[in-house]
């Protein structure tokens, strides 16, 4: 019970959203082969998830009063959620993955070694409602690397090192992101709000045992899967140098470089968008209210229709570079380890929300939320000298990081174009 201004009292009105629990059961095997200079692995494996993904907020009902009891004696709202097909609330997602791989490496010559491989993983998901994409059958993942000893002809003294490397990398889907499409869709969790004149008003204090048959729901937004949808994937490449300084110091120095397609939310049932330019030339004034922007959407939002219709599709990306700098020093009692890494990361659409303009994705290419441009490490380990079994053996850490800050989000709190949703800039 929710008595503005005065109290909340009574059960939990709200539900979960999570995985829980999750169990994973897993099979696989790898067979090692040697001839000359190779060195050859062919393996494989199966691992099935199944899982419980329990949401249903307001899933016991709340009664609004406008005040306490001596004001408000009785409720003028009362608001509880269904599952519009039952059991919708609680599925059971469960995945197939299927994985296989053959990898050589190559000692091309005592200086140099060659790796190269192919994997391909194909994941089947099942007891997902109102899942609509096919089994993604392209998942081929190759990958090569080389490590070389480039004064190694010449004195073989190992001091130099440079490695380097390229692969495509396949991501399992994430199941908290491709169950929204039953939970959150069309056929999925509901939020009923009823006033004390409709006939399906429940009997303070009860609630009510089941959607009523025949109540009319506003237009409301929904998430849904895409019909292409394909597993995550990212492109990493890698190049390093490392020099031996003496017999205790060691320096390196690493490139890293990492493109991604990942999932993405957009809305296709967006109004006709207003530009940036014409909203900042406003000032900060409503250009445009919800009723004038659902005219120009392409389904006009109805009673017992949708408004926003948020799909899960492959336009997400992220994209991101950085250089590591290195420096470890090895004595008999300390090993001292200095780490630098400057960076850029950057990233496109998200699992969570739709962008500003989903009729062009690429406006939403921004600073990631994670992009730390600097990021330092230093470590120390100090084997603390002794006799004795009380003494011998003891070990001192500790550890030192700093780094640069988080980038933020500036929103501006009013829909000024009718959108229903906030507008914001990444800063």
């Amino acid at each position: 019970m929710n008595r503005i201004g005065y109290s909340v009292s009574g059960g939990v009105a709200t539900g979960t959203w999570g995985v829980i629990p999750e169990d994973t059961w897993d099979l696989s095997d790898t067979l090692s082969l040697w001839r000359g200079a190779h060195s050859l692995k062919i393996g494989g494996g199966v691992t099935y998830d199944v899982t419980t993904q329990r949401y249903l907020p307001n899933q016991n009902g709340i009664y609004n009063f406008a005040g306490g009891p001596a004001v408000a004696p009785t409720p003028n709202l009362f608001t509880q959620a269904f599952a519009l097909v039952p059991g919708q609330d609680v599925i059971y997602p469960k995945a197939w993955v299927f994985s296989s791989f053959v990898q050589d490496d190559w000692r091309v010559a005592h200086n140099l070694t060659l790796n190269y491989g192919l994997r391909y993983d194909v994941e089947v998901v099942h007891d997902i409602p109102d899942w609509p994409a096919p089994v993604d059958k392209n998942n081929f993942d190759p990958r090569v690397g080389f490590n070389w000893d480039p004064r190694g002809d010449q004195r073989g003294d190992q001091r130099w090192s440079v490695r380097g490397g390229a692969g495509r990398f396949t991501q399992q889907n994430p199941i908290f992101t491709i169950v929204k499409g039953a939970v959150l869709g069309r056929n999925g969790i509901v939020t009923l709000a009823l006033p004390p004149s409709d006939p399906a008003f429940p009997v303070f204090p009860n609630t009510l045992p089941g959607f009523p048959p025949g109540a009319v729901l506003p237009a409301r937004n929904i998430q849904e899967i895409s019909p292409d949808l394909e597993n995550e994937f990212a492109w990493q490449y890698s190049l390093g140098l490392q020099r031996q300084l003496g017999s205790r110091t060691s320096a390196s120095v690493d490139f890293n470089v990492n493109r991604s397609h990942k999932h993405g939310f957009l809305d296709t049932n967006y109004p006709t968008p207003i530009s940036k330019a014409e909203i900042i030339a406003g000032g900060g004034r409503v250009l445009r209210t919800s009723a004038q922007a659902d005219l120009t959407r392409p389904i006009r939002p109805a009673p017992n229709g949708f408004r926003r219709i948020e799909v899960l599709t492959n336009e997400g990306r992220t994209w991101y570079q950085g250089v590591r700098f290195g420096l470890q020093q090895r004595t008999d009692p300390l090993l001292v380890s200095l780490s630098y890494t400057f960076s850029d990361a950057e990233d496109r659409l998200n699992h969570w929300e739709i962008p500003e303009d989903s009729s062009d994705p690429e406006l939403d290419h921004a600073d990631s939320a994670s992009n730390t441009p600097h990021n330092f490490v230093a470590s120390a380990t100090w084997n603390v000298p002794g006799r004795g079994a009380a003494l011998e053996g003891w070990r001192v850490s500790t550890v030192v990081h700093a780094q640069s800050g988080n980038p933020y989000t500036i929103r501006y709190a009013q829909d000024l174009t009718g959108t229903t949703q906030v507008y914001c800039v990444a800063a």
